[in-house]
């Protein structure tokens, strides 16, 4: 019996182990590998809805308006973050400082669910040529976050993540981003408010109930045995 009771001790303190493990990653909504490209609502500097074209990951290796080498950057930022291990907090640094003066102290960027995941491009000249002169450009997407969730975002740029300080979330089912140059960004939100419908690197939460799945059939297949043992001692 005591041995017995190890054992599922023991299968208690990996499980929690693992838990832990998964709680920790990057964490994305289930649907952001098919999910499609919020439309474009408004430009500042304005009329150039048009020229603005976003590209999801669903759509990185059939969309024509992204070149093959902005496909594969947004697909490689889409597979660095969805790998087991990976920390918001470690891909975007400085994004933990935005998180904590939003959200508080205590508050850090693997306190985020990403809940969107795409790139911006322009069809025209004028948007590259008024990014390269040092201006900003504000886009105003479509998107399903609730009129009181805080909002966040990061711009992929020069081989890494960089937050963007200037993200609203209009409350009317849009959002409003800033971005200084062109390329893949992430939308996030706080865990606690896409806790239900998200999963950890795409395919951990998976994972996850594969190891408690396996974790109560040892502790089943334990039991059995000793019933057994007991029952041919008898």
């Amino acid at each position: 019996m005591k041995k017995f009771v190890a054992c599922l001790l023991m299968l208690v303190l990996c499980l929690s182990v693992a838990v832990s493990a998964f709680a920790e990653t990057v964490e994305f909504v289930p649907s952001i590998s098919y999910k499609p490209a919020p439309g474009v609502v408004a430009t500042d500097p304005a009329g150039h809805e048009d020229c603005i074209v976003i590209v999801p990951v669903a759509e990185a290796d059939t969309s024509k308006d992204i070149t093959a080498d902005e496909a594969a950057t947004l697909k490689k930022v889409y597979n660095e973050l969805s790998k087991d291990g990976v920390k918001l907090s470690e891909q975007c640094p400085d994004l933990t400082d935005l998180v904590k003066k939003v959200l508080g102290e205590g508050k850090t960027a693997d306190d985020l669910v990403v809940r969107d995941l795409f790139h911006v491009g322009a069809t025209c000249e004028e948007i590259p040529a008024y990014l390269a002169d040092g201006k900003t450009l504000k886009l105003t997407l479509d998107s399903t976050v609730g009129k009181d969730e805080k909002v966040f975002a990061m711009l992929y740029k020069d081989g890494k993540w960089v937050a963007l300080d200037n993200t609203v979330n209009n409350g009317d089912n849009t959002i409003t981003v800033e971005l200084d140059e062109l390329g893949p960004v992430a939308i996030m939100v706080p865990a606690s408010v896409g806790s239900d419908d998200t999963q950890t690197g795409e395919n951990s939460h998976t994972t996850l109930w594969i190891v408690i799945m396996l974790a109560a059939l040892v502790a089943m297949v334990v039991s059995v045995l000793l019933y057994r043992r007991r029952a041919d001692a008898e």
